[in-house]
């Protein structure tokens, strides 16, 4: 085991807002079963709109049907996609002009946004807030000064020093302007692995739901009403059939903007499961892609439902850069997406992960975290016989 000095990083895809929801919130992570759960849901308020995080589903199902009964409930998967919600939460997010049919997966998945968004503004600044310096303090101890939040609450919280980007996602109503404090728009195209719902098009093993959450008519509309707000874009794309329809669409939109005057930027958020071909593309059309090297990770965890086959493919971070050309830093961005969070699970997952096809340099991890010692440094030690990256408390 040797000692190592690393500077601190930015992380390009992180969820400051919803982490603070989610902060000022109950949650089922220490609950393992669906009757502890029931008897916890009925002790919350009957008043308020009830979010509650950390259910793991594979550890127990839950179904909208199985909160009927209770008080307005929305149930967060721990993936944070696959949301539960019963018929009291439903009436009040119609009276708020996001009405829905919470049986339509890929429906749900497109107003998830906007359903956090509501809850999260519901919610004063100073509510959320408290939780912010603990978190912040937390964070840069992980080794981060910065970092993008892809689904921006609050653009009046004050970060200090923490160098903060705001990333918006479109609101429902024709009249929706992003802040004047935002970086750029974010859509979701697609679902999540953990939920069983990323539009993979091998699909999953046992069950599951690959989903688009738009049609390639629907997406279009999208990114022209976005493009003409703030030439910013970000699109939530973790299966190929999700990539790929971003790269049909955009290379279809991408001249006519241009020839109104617009220049878009386009990032393509996560890209787990990108074929060789779609990479070149994206690098042809200009994207820069946006991924994430803990989620390596995920070829393991996520083996009940990817098997070898997809798990070997997930996060093809070499193929990106030997064949297709993108270049960390440049076009190509790293982020944790919160999962979790900092410098020593990003190095665990460069230097040691599954598969080979997914392994990066020091270098080329700090590239795209663009990293930087001005902003400090975080000791690590590095365990290379037994494949291990720990922080000085673990060491």
């Amino acid at each position: 085991m040797y000692e190592a000095k690393f500077p601190k990083i930015f992380d390009h895809h992180n969820h400051l807002s919803f982490y603070l929801l989610l902060a000022s919130s109950p949650s089922l992570e220490h609950t393992f079963a669906f009757k502890e759960a029931r008897q916890f849901f009925y002790s919350l308020s009957d008043e308020k709109l009830n979010i509650v995080t950390g259910w793991h589903s594979d550890r127990y199902s839950l179904s909208n049907a199985d909160l009927e009964d209770c008080p307005p409930l929305i149930v967060v998967n721990f993936c944070l996609h696959g949301f539960r919600f019963n018929e009291a939460a439903r009436r009040i997010l119609t009276e708020a002009d996001i009405a829905f049919d919470p049986e339509d997966l890929a429906q749900s998945e497109r107003i998830m946004p906007d359903i956090l968004s509501f809850v999260g503004r519901s919610r004063p600044l100073s509510e959320a807030g408290k939780a912010w310096p603990k978190v912040r303090e937390k964070w840069e101890a992980q080794g981060l000064y910065g970092m993008a939040d892809m689904l921006s609450l609050y653009p009046d919280i004050d970060c200090g020093s923490f160098v903060l980007e705001r990333w918006e996602h479109p609101q429902l109503r024709a009249d929706w302007k992003p802040s004047e404090k935002t970086t750029g728009i974010k859509l979701f195209n697609d679902g999540a692995v953990g939920a069983r719902t990323a539009a993979i098009s091998a699909g999953f093993r046992g069950y599951g739901q690959p989903i688009l959450t738009y049609s390639d008519e629907q997406l279009e509309e999208r990114m022209r009403f976005c493009f003409k707000l703030l030439p910013k874009l970000a699109m939530h794309t973790i299966g190929d059939l999700a990539i790929g329809q971003a790269l049909r669409v955009y290379e279809s939109l991408k001249p006519q903007l241009e020839a109104e005057g617009i220049v878009p930027y386009l990032r393509l958020e996560h890209c787990q499961f990108i074929t060789l071909e779609q990479a070149q593309a994206a690098k042809r059309l200009g994207i820069v892609l946006s991924m994430q090297p803990n989620f390596n990770g995920d070829s393991v965890d996520y083996y009940d439902r990817l098997g070898s086959s997809l798990g070997a493919v997930n996060n093809p971070l070499r193929m990106v850069i030997d064949k297709a050309g993108f270049v960390p830093g440049e076009d190509l961005l790293f982020g944790s997406d919160g999962m979790p969070s900092g410098l020593v699970n990003a190095l665990q997952n460069a230097l040691f992960p599954p598969y080979e096809g997914q392994r990066l340099s020091a270098e080329e991890l700090l590239a795209g975290y663009k990293a930087d010692a001005e902003r400090g440094t975080v000791t690590v030690y590095i365990d290379e016989a037994n494949k291990k990256v720990l922080s000085a408390d673990q060491a």
